[in-house]
């Protein structure tokens, strides 16, 4: 019995000494293995937000060089002003008010177009109903341009831009002729949405690329005078020569049916003198191609749940979320565990996009835009946690938010297998412990026990005995 319990209390030491040791040496090992991914994967973070800054910086320089270079050419001074003056012809013909109730009348075409094409894409896209009245002109030239550029245009919508002249014989159609082949492969060469000339006094659009809603609509007095391109307009035409084109952020646009748009506004001179507008629609593919990395985000080294983005200073996101592309049902369940409204999952759903419609109000997204530079472990957009590295990106006058991002949960995937293998090991260590600390323990109390007994022995009187030692 004595054997048995001081072989116990050996085995025990042996086994608290041994565990200790492996508890220890295995928790510094998963700490620093840990330290070193997280500070790994930061770093990983940081440069590619740091490259797709560059990216960015590089593509809104390049537009503003495009923007600069189309005002001052000598084809666009010369198609602004001619242009301008024919849009002004338009208005000098007589009996104005009958042409216009003509071209407006419930039956005519432009009614049509407005009523079975704009109207529902628009209500669709805005989520409210909306009235014919604020959108039908009332102005001669205005229905006359759209009567014969839009409604009459037999191309489809989305591509009327291939109308190069209507053939009403006007000296307007003349001038467009003239100048839409070189404006329109501009703007397919370069990615635009749409480019515009605007009149620098009355604020007429004179001329689309694209021809939608706005075509020849004034953004002084007409529907879109709250816009954001009446925005751009008015703030490039107080620009002295050579100063840097404006640049107004994204808003939902009424003439693209409630989608998302920017622009960036430059005056078009003539030697000092200011002769119109110069106005881009800013392409939003482009924007996203570079944010995704052409939907290419392992390639870019941000595995199965990594993404860059941007955020405006209204805390909404300026380009696509990842999981909308990727995962839309489970992006929209988790949109619903967050409380957003059915208008706006259709909407997302609707436009496919992100833009101004998901909120990113998050510890990244306020540093950033308070111009800070950091990485930190967060709650993202989602409510899932993830390693985030943000800083700021400028345009203008624009500040955005650019945030690169990968949930911990696949940043420290490589760490929870080393948690897994130190565990087993430990266990087969224990295992293997076990075994040899009852065979050493044996080796170790067999002499003590001997020498136990002995004494014990002799303490009942027995003298005569020989201890083998």
């Amino acid at each position: 019995m004595r054997d048995q319990n001081i072989r116990t209390k050996v085995m025990s030491f042996l086994l608290l000494v041994c565990f200790g040791i492996s508890t220890i040496m295995g928790w510094i090992g998963f700490y620093n293995g840990k330290e070193a991914l997280k500070n790994l994967s930061f770093n990983q973070l940081t440069s590619i937000r740091a490259t797709k800054s560059s990216q960015m910086q590089s593509y809104l320089d390049l537009v503003e060089a495009q923007i600069v270079t189309l005002g001052e050419n000598p084809t666009t001074v010369t198609a602004m002003k001619e242009l301008s003056r024919a849009f002004i012809q338009l208005g000098t013909q007589a009996d104005q008010s009958k042409l216009v109730n003509a071209l407006v009348a419930r039956d005519g075409s432009l009614s049509a177009y407005y009523q079975n094409q704009f109207l529902p894409s628009l209500e669709k896209g805005s989520y409210r109903k909306q009235s014919l009245a604020q959108f039908l002109p009332s102005n001669f030239t205005t229905a006359y341009l759209q009567h014969h550029y839009i409604a009459e245009n037999t191309y489809p919508l989305g591509k009327k831009n291939a109308l190069q002249r209507a053939s009403d014989g006007s000296q307007y159609s003349v001038s467009h002729a003239k100048y839409h082949d070189t404006l329109n492969t501009y703007l397919k060469k370069f990615g635009f949405y749409d480019i515009f000339l605007v009149d620098h006094k009355s604020g007429n659009i004179v001329y689309s690329v694209f021809k939608e809603a706005d075509f020849a609509t004034n953004l002084r007095n007409g529907p879109y005078r709250r816009s954001n391109i009446a925005a751009a307009y008015e703030q490039a035409n107080v620009l002295k020569k050579n100063d840097a084109p404006v640049f107004v952020d994204f808003d939902y646009y009424a003439p693209s049916y409630g989608a998302p748009a920017a622009f960036i506004a430059l005056p078009i001179f003539d030697g000092e003198v200011r002769v119109g507008v110069l106005i881009f629609q800013m392409p939003i593919d482009r924007i996203n191609q570079i944010m995704t990395g052409d939907e290419n985000w392992e390639s870019d080294g941000l595995g199965q749940s990594g993404e860059t983005y941007l955020v405006g200073s209204d805390f909404t996101m300026r380009s696509v979320s990842r999981f909308l592309i990727e995962d839309r049902e489970g992006y929209f369940e988790a949109l619903k565990g967050l409380d957003y409204s059915e208008k706006v999952i259709d909407q997302l759903d609707q436009f496919d996009t992100s833009i101004l419609l998901q909120r990113v109000q998050t510890k990244a997204s306020f540093g950033a835009l308070s111009e800070k530079r950091a990485t930190g472990i967060i709650d993202d957009y989602r409510g899932v946690q993830v390693l985030s590295s943000y800083g700021p990106i400028k345009f203008g006058d624009q500040q955005w938010a650019l945030i690169s991002e990968i949930d911990s949960a696949e940043a420290f995937s490589p760490i929870d297998t080393l948690a897994k293998v130190l565990v087993i090991s430990s266990l087969l260590i224990g295992a293997l412990m076990v075994v040899l600390a009852s065979f050493f323990s044996r080796k170790f109390t067999k002499p003590i026990t001997s020498l136990a007994d002995a004494a014990q022995r002799v303490g009942q009187g027995e003298s005569n005995m020989i201890l083998k030692v």
